[in-house]
């Protein structure tokens, strides 16, 4: 449904002596959107009312799906990533443009237009899968170390190429939790570190520097501790890995401490003079 949005945009200014001052401004957009907008929750309703929205997305299963002469429940049909675009007659009052339906002017909308896409897994279309055989269905299969399995693709594909496809989705998925985690660790040191900034922003140029200063350390921490994270939770299934991963978190720690302590400047020392 074409909705109003709010986007809140807050600016943080250092004031001179001390503390900061934050404002807020609010701006609205019109976009199309598949969840709905609660515009009751805006700063400003008056003026940006969303509809209520009268169709949600939904997703259906034949429930005489076959694969030769097995039959495929929901959840199996669920696990094709694949779907092609339906095209039925536009109802009443609405008109078909490109691949979508619409309720309302597709070149001009307005708030509470809607705008419906059909898509299907046809019949006829070729899919492969991997689990355990279940009566005429199929279900999860499980391995020796508890991983359960059941895949399932478009295309004549063998079981080796299922698992290589599924491996590489998961490896995809554990990086973006691994920089995820990152960037987490390194916002818990930051804010750890926070009240540095603050003490020092009584003079603004000294609290940006302390600030600076400090996101550098929370990131010279993170990274290191991540790379520990990881290598422990390794070392139950690939202690070589894990211990390497452990010596790699230990050669980053102290090549960050040697790069910080070649930085500093040093302190000239004085030796007392000897009276003749």
């Amino acid at each position: 449904m074409y909705q109003w949005k709010e986007n809140k945009k807050e600016e943080t200014q250092e004031n001179l002596g001390g503390g900061t001052t934050t404002t807020t401004t609010y701006d609205y957009t019109r976009e199309w959107s598949q969840d709905a907008i609660d515009s009751s929750d805006f700063k400003y309703p008056n003026d940006h009312q969303n509809p209520e929205m009268p169709f949600r997305n939904a997703r259906f299963a034949a429930s005489d799906a076959k694969l030769g002469g097995w039959t495929l429940d929901a959840d199996t049909l669920g696990r094709v990533n694949y779907s092609q675009a339906l095209k039925p007659g536009a109802p009443a009052g609405w008109t078909r443009s490109g691949d979508n339906y619409y309720r309302g002017d597709a070149a001009a909308p307005k708030v509470g237009d809607m705008r419906v896409r059909y898509v299907d897994l046809p019949s006829g279309t070729t899919i492969s899968v991997l689990a355990l055989e279940s009566g005429d269905g199929f279900a999860l299969f499980t391995t020796k170390n508890g991983y359960q399995v059941e895949l399932a693709a478009v295309g004549n594909r063998s079981a080796a190429e299922l698992i290589e496809g599924q491996r590489k989705a998961e490896a995809l998925l554990t990086w973006i939790l691994r920089g995820v985690g990152t960037l987490l660790m390194f916002l818990g040191f930051a804010l750890f570190l926070a009240p540095l900034s603050t003490m020092a922003s009584v003079i603004p140029i000294f609290g940006r520097i302390v600030g600076g200063a400090a996101a550098l350390v929370s990131l010279a921490i993170a990274v290191p501790f991540t790379i520990l994270v990881i290598a422990f939770a390794w070392l139950a299934y690939r202690p070589i890995l894990g211990a390497g991963l452990i010596l790699l978190a230990i050669a980053v720690g102290y090549g960050l401490w040697r790069w910080h302590k070649s930085r500093s400047p040093s302190v000239p020392s004085t030796a007392p003079a000897k009276a003749s």
